[in-house]
């Protein structure tokens, strides 16, 4: 499969008396091969491993164009590897292969299989933390067909159940939401930056003169990494004003949880149906909001658009941090009204 050999990674070993050549092929970065202890091993014999997740790359490199399903699925195939050696002879060359699939995984998949095929299963939630009863039910099933949402909020699947958690409850974090946003109104700019960034990291490393797409100094001191899950997501978001960082520190604080004033503001940023709002003759009834807050204007957008409501009539609390069900009922009342403008 060619996707694969293009996404591969090859380390070749030699042993310590040079005579034996040990060569291991992963598509996993962070796979390591530990020193070969296989009797079979002698001159003129090559060793090679391959671990089969053509998923992983894709996760984490080109977020907007995984699908949920291939995610989940991907997981099954975690422990498969392909191992063989070639003998070479007297010019003859002599190869062996094996499949390893562990019994875990067989397993696995046919309980996974079953389960799609059984009447039960068509009727059985997504989520098994969440029911048609529950106020953010739609909204979440709406944004997920909309955006890869398992896999920016690293859901877990519980494998005896094969069924999903979303922890609608858990407090969203500033790196989630923004990654949520983007995923779902900038998708295509955000592949671009990706694929015009990983040219201009080519150029230079072979000294060819190259138009500068994102410099080392664009970067969070505290999300820098490129091979970050949706490290392009933030880099596109600070690139047109969705994040700006902490003045003076050029931190993102990616795995802070996020008020309910300051996902109005990310939302406000992104969204031109908020930016474009006229609010002069808007008035809000909520006493917990200061009339010169940071945060008014955004407010008044957002409530004279529909998109947030109070936690009372009188009451916005700005500083309650905002729940994965809350962040995700704010974006899809908020794409929802873009829809219907289509």
């Amino acid at each position: 499969d060619n996707s694969i050999i293009q996404k591969s990674y090859l380390k070749v070993i030699e042993s310590e008396d040079s005579s034996d050549l040990i060569v291991t092929v992963s598509l996993d970065p962070e796979f390591k091969k530990e020193k070969s202890n296989n009797p079979e091993t002698k001159t003129g014999l090559s060793y090679y491993e391959l671990n089969i997740n053509p998923y992983l790359d894709a996760l984490y490199e080109n977020i907007e164009s995984v699908d949920p399903l291939v995610a989940t699925f991907g997981n099954f195939l975690r422990d498969i590897k392909l191992t063989g050696g070639i003998e070479v002879k007297d010019n003859i060359y002599t190869e062996q292969g094996n499949l390893q699939i562990p019994e875990t995984t067989i397993s696995t998949l046919l309980g996974f299989l079953s389960m799609g095929s059984s009447e039960e299963a068509q009727t059985e939630e997504i989520y098994s933390d969440m029911t048609k009863e529950d106020w953010y039910y739609d909204d979440v099933n709406n944004l997920a067909e909309q955006i890869s949402l398992d896999l920016i909020l690293d859901t877990q699947m519980d494998y005896e159940t094969f069924q999903i958690s979303i922890e609608p409850s858990k407090e969203i974090t500033r790196k989630e939401f923004i990654l949520m946003i983007t995923d779902l109104l900038y998708s295509e700019e955000v592949y671009e930056l990706n694929i015009q960034h990983l040219q201009q990291l080519e150029q230079e490393q072979n000294n060819i003169e190259t138009t500068e797409v994102l410099s080392k100094e664009d970067f969070f001191v505290d999300y820098n990494d490129p091979d970050q899950l949706g490290f392009y997501n933030i880099m596109y978001a600070k690139k047109i004003g969705l994040v700006k960082g902490d003045e003076g520190k050029n931190t993102l604080r990616p795995n802070d949880s996020l008020s309910r004033a300051e996902a109005i503001t990310l939302l406000a940023r992104s969204f031109d149906s908020l930016k474009d709002a006229e609010i002069k003759n808007v008035e809000l009834e909520f006493e917990d909001v200061p009339s010169d807050a940071w945060y008014m204007e955004n407010l008044k957008r957002a409530v004279k658009n529909n998109v947030v409501k109070g936690t009372s009539p009188t009451t916005f609390s700005p500083t309650q941090k905002l729940n994965r069900a809350g962040a995700i009922t704010l974006l899809n009342r908020l794409n929802k009204q873009i829809l219907k403008l289509y």
